[in-house]
């Protein structure tokens, strides 16, 4: 599974929390965390840790 960051928001609309993408980044570069768990908040249409 393979994730690309396009630009400041997907093709969907929704934005991605700047945690959300730090967070990603150390899991795939430092592999720091084992896992992490997005959720998708409906409210602000934003994807967070």
């Amino acid at each position: 599974m393979s994730f690309k960051f396009r630009g400041p928001n997907a093709s969907s609309g929704m934005g991605v929390a700047d945690h959300g993408k730090n967070a990603f980044l150390e899991l795939k570069r430092k592999k720091v965390h084992r896992y992490v768990i997005f959720k998708i908040d409906e409210k602000k249409k934003e994807v967070v840790v």
